[in-house]
Formats: C-alpha cells, sequence, structure tokens
C-alpha cells in the first residue's frame, strides 16, 4: 500500500492514483480525520507493508526505519510528488514492497539517500540515465 500523507495535494493524489490504484490518503480515504506526526509510526505498524510518501522532513531519521514499512521524504515542490514518487517507486532499486521496507528515504530533484534498518550506513542514488543506476555507500563520510 502507498500510504500519502495529508500535507500533500489532492491534485497530486489523482496523478498517483492513476497511474497505481492502492493509493490511500491520510485525512481523505484511510482514516476520518488528520493523524498528528507522533501517530504516524503506531498508524503504519498496523498496516500491511505500507509505503509513506510526506514532504514532512520529520520522518528521515535512522531510529525510524524498521522492517515492516518504508518511510519517503520528498524534497520537492508541491506540484512535483507525483513526479517524484512515481520515478522512486519505478526506480530499479526500490520498485517491490519488499526491496523498500525497513527504509527511511530522501527523494530529491539530485537522487535518492537512504537508511536502512539492517545496516548503519547512509546509502546514497542517483536518477537512472539509461538503464544503470549508480550506487554509493558512505560511513560517517568515508568511502567504504
Amino acid at each position: 500500500m502507498i500510504l500519502l500523507d495529508e500535507n500533500i495535494i489532492g491534485d497530486e493524489r489523482e496523478k498517483l492514483k492513476k497511474w497505481k490504484r492502492s493509493i490511500r490518503h491520510i485525512g481523505f480515504d484511510i482514516s476520518p480525520k488528520a493523524l498528528q506526526d507522533f501517530e504516524i509510526i503506531p498508524f503504519l505498524l498496523r498496516l500491511k507493508q505500507p509505503t509513506f510518501l510526506t514532504r514532512d522532513s520529520d520522518f528521515y531519521k535512522r531510529h525510524l526505519c524498521h522492517n515492516r514499512y518504508c518511510l519517503v521524504w520528498l524534497v520537492v515542490t508541491a506540484i512535483q510528488v507525483a513526479e517524484y514518487a512515481r520515478r522512486f517507486l519505478q526506480h530499479k532499486e526500490f520498485g517491490t514492497n519488499t526491496m523498500r521496507l525497513g527504509k527511511a528515504v530522501h527523494v530529491s530533484v539530485s537522487g535518492i539517500a537512504y537508511w536502512n534498518a539492517k545496516s548503519s550506513l547512509k546509502h546514497f542514488a542517483r536518477w537512472r540515465r539509461g538503464r544503470k543506476a549508480e550506487w554509493f555507500s558512505f560511513s560517517e563520510g568515508k568511502c567504504r
């Protein structure tokens, strides 16, 4: 399930729904009311393998990684959310629930960074050019 935070505008939700049916939006079609930030993580744990898309930086923290959900912080303009959400969800390394679970992800125009519940390394990816993605892993600023 792809779950949108209430801070994502309705037009972007509609664009995503045309592409992928399993889109739900907090405060619109999955919860009768908007949830406070502190209520989101317990709510995600009650759902089946959700990928939570938000424009709120509070959800890009390593300690929030959990194997039962994925957190995606979209650092793009309000009208670019659907475009970059779709690019992320179609990315070679994030294309399935299994690939996304356990990650806190930062998506921006320049690329993808993420924390993984199974590793202390912060990982980086560039948007694909053609067929290949370029991958890098860093720990404390040193290439490994």
